[in-house]
């Protein structure tokens, strides 16, 4: 595992019909994953992340 939490990122929900997305070489050893909310999850992804960070310093 990383030393660093992680989070998996895609802006189109990678969960639907095409079969070429359904499978991702980061899901198992990232801390968390997202999909689906569009650029308006940078910022989330962002936010979680340094969450994240400060409570694996704390």
């Amino acid at each position: 595992m990383y030393p660093h939490p992680m989070i998996e990122f895609h802006i189109s929900n990678v969960h639907k019909p095409e079969k070429m997305y359904h499978e991702s070489l980061v899901s198992p050893v990232a801390t968390a994953a997202m999909a689906g909310t569009g650029a308006r999850g940078y910022g989330h992804a962002v936010r979680i992340l340094r969450e994240m960070v400060e409570d694996a310093a704390a």
